[in-house]
């Protein structure tokens, strides 16, 4: 993927400290997405975000982007998408500030192909850079004792995102299998009171590779499990910029799902879950900035016809914590999916 700051490759970490020291207007999920391609987006559907899974072997009937074989037992063609709104409150050295943001990171289509196989396509965030933080002042122009009110601005905008094709198969009743390809897609530009026709320089990283592991186990009919883990080297994306460090970056996460409640005379699901791990990127002072997220959700079928769900919603909430030496962030982010079948 292209990622082109602009002007010249140590403007990364010199925004980041820039905006620190900002009293300024901050728009962002994360202060710590100034740092290359940004802040993970661990983004499949709100009852991923619930459960605090790590993308695969959660099972169910949902879209998951990182586990093609989730969606093998819908009947009905499918659409299923997110959105997803932070509140966040940063403390640096002393200093508090605040900040919203709201996303759509996910959605996707899902097509069964009677007794052949499942088909899904899904176009996902997964790391955010999209951010924007500016400052007034007053600056001497002209004779002395002229002045006038200028604002600074520093602006990111963009990210990566995943395009991804999936084909799943229920091979017996016990056991599915599924497989997904894809590319990353996105690009980053980074300026500062920008002008027509400057331009500044570029720089290509490389995204690693993932690797992700889970299970589930059904403790009861109404009752399941599920863990997981998550690791990804992202030490030598940063081997062509200064001031800043990758991580070889490992999570684990799990929860705990009910599918025996009721609520407005639906079925529904009632679910906790908790996540922890590395963040991708930090400063190169930092030895270490991790994140931990305690998680919950319900899971509500709107219409159900013989049987089959034809529309779901599910609710995420995520109570979190990114802290480091010198920043930490506490946040609140709320998911809400939505899945329409039968179209």
């Amino acid at each position: 993927m292209r990622c082109p700051p602009a002007p010249g490759r140590r403007v990364g970490p010199f925004l980041l400290g820039f905006a620190l020291l900002l009293p300024g207007v901050l728009q962002a999920q994360s202060l710590y997405s100034g740092y290359v391609f940004g802040t993970p987006l661990e983004i499949g559907d709100a009852r991923e975000v619930a459960l605090g899974s790590v993308g695969i072997g959660l099972g169910g009937t949902a879209l998951s982007p990182h586990d093609p074989a989730s969606a093998v037992d819908l009947v009905l063609p499918s659409v299923a998408f997110t959105g997803q709104t932070s509140w966040t409150d940063v403390t640096q050295e002393g200093v508090a500030s605040d900040f919203t943001s709201s996303r759509f990171p996910a959605i996707g289509i899902i097509y069964p192909i009677p007794r052949i196989a499942t088909v899904t396509a899904s176009f996902t965030g997964v790391l955010d850079q999209n951010w924007e933080v500016s400052e007034e002042r007053i600056l001497n122009v002209g004779p002395v004792g002229s002045e006038t009110r200028v604002t600074d601005r520093f602006a990111s905008d963009g990210g990566v995102s995943a395009l991804r094709f999936g084909v799943a198969r229920r091979i017996t009743p016990n056991i599915a299998v599924g497989v997904n390809a894809g590319t990353y897609l996105g690009d980053v530009t980074r300026r500062f009171n920008p002008t027509d026709g400057t331009d500044g320089a570029g720089v290509s990283l490389d995204m690693p590779f993932e690797y992700r592991v889970g299970g589930t186990a059904i403790l009861s009919p109404a009752l399941y499990v599920n863990a997981g883990l998550h690791y990804a080297d992202y030490s030598d994306a940063t081997s062509q910029l200064d001031g800043v460090e990758g991580v070889a970056m490992l999570r684990f996460g799990g929860g705990v799902e009910w599918t025996g409640l009721s609520l407005l005379g639906k079925t529904s699901a009632l679910r906790i879950g908790y996540r922890r791990g590395e963040m991708p990127f930090r400063p190169e002072f930092e030895t270490e900035v991790t994140e931990s997220v305690i998680s919950g959700g319900l899971g509500l079928n709107l219409l159900e016809n013989q049987g089959a769900v034809l529309a779901e919603a599910d609710l995420g909430v995520e109570w979190g914590a990114r802290d480091g030496s010198l920043l930490t962030e506490d946040f609140l982010r709320l998911s809400v999916s939505v899945r329409v079948s039968g179209f």
